[in-house]
């Protein structure tokens, strides 16, 4: 479960994960485009994920994980 300090986005898409999700599923829950989610993959880059035969599976708490150590948080510019 998020805590206070984290964004409401990580709420709505821990509930909506399932345990395993497609990249196409990610994708549509993620915002974070297919080939993006390819591109990590061959790069060793993005969430850890399963590959059984050409099937491509993403945990849901590797997804979490992922997106909770990539939270970036951006500061006021000061006047």
């Amino acid at each position: 479960m998020a805590d206070e300090t984290e964004p409401a986005m990580f709420d709505a898409l821990e509930k909506a994960l399932m345990p395993l999700n497609s990249a196409r599923q990610l994708a549509e829950l993620s915002g974070i485009g297919e080939s993006t989610l390819a591109e990590w993959r061959g790069t060793h880059t993005g969430p850890a994920y399963v590959k059984s035969g050409r099937r491509v599976l993403y945990p849901k708490e590797a997804v979490l994980g992922f997106m909770r150590a990539n939270l970036r948080e951006c500061k006021k510019a000061s006047a």
